[in-house]
């Protein structure tokens, strides 16, 4: 009996030898692991990351460069195939320096032209219709209405413009027949020791201008 429990004893301590040698050795590798060196090993089998090297940043640069340059490329041909449009510049209305007054036209009656401050009326249903307007900068208001009373009779106050300006009217007839002209002058002072005139004339036939020339000048004015 005593034989058989020394033996049983004796497994025992083997057993539990072996657990402990084992548990030594768990121990032993586990420092190991944990310890540079073994570090060390461990990194050497996983998969490496390279790392980043000047040379590698060149690389990554010049391909993003090349890249940038297609897409510039690539923008540049789109937008050249884009229609331009280009804003004019504005400009200014052409103005005559030399004309210092305005008044109404009625284009669908009379053609106009001005030239050198100089406007002249011609009545798109009768060529003989005319009217002058000419700025005298040189010519005293008292001047023009002595040179105009020798050739046309004066008119009553009646006939003149309803302006700020100092006018008087004048008026005369070749005859009485169709062909024969009827001329009415107007002498205004511009205010400034020079004058304007104004002359129109048409047909004895053609009376019916006289109404279109006193609307035309109902909205005269000296500038």
């Amino acid at each position: 009996m005593s034989d058989n429990k020394n033996k049983n004893t004796d497994k025992a301590r083997q057993i539990l030898n072996i657990i402990f040698a084992c548990v030594a050795i768990g121990a032993a590798v586990t420092a190991f692991l944990l310890s540079p060196l073994g570090r060390r090993i461990t990194d050497k089998t996983e998969t490496t990351i390279p790392p980043i090297t000047w040379e590698a940043m060149e690389s990554s640069n010049v391909i993003t460069t090349e890249e940038t340059s297609e897409t510039a490329e690539v923008s540049t041909t789109i937008s050249s195939d884009e229609p331009s449009f280009s804003v004019p510049k504005p400009t200014n209305p052409t103005v005559d320096p030399y004309k210092n007054y305005t008044f109404f036209i009625d284009k669908s009656t009379f053609d106009y032209t001005l030239e050198t401050g100089v406007t002249t009326l011609t009545a798109k249903g009768n060529k003989n219709v005319t009217m002058t307007v000419t700025p005298l900068n040189t010519t005293s208001y008292t001047k023009l209405c002595a040179d105009t009373k020798n050739a046309h009779a004066a008119l009553t106050d009646k006939e003149i413009l309803k302006i700020e300006n100092l006018n008087s009217c004048y008026r005369s007839q070749t005859g009485d027949k169709d062909e024969d002209i009827i001329t009415t002058v107007y002498c205004i002072d511009d205010g400034k020791g020079g004058s304007i005139e104004i002359k129109y004339q048409y047909p004895v036939s053609a009376k019916e201008y006289e109404r279109d020339f006193d609307i035309l000048l109902s909205m005269f004015k000296v500038l």
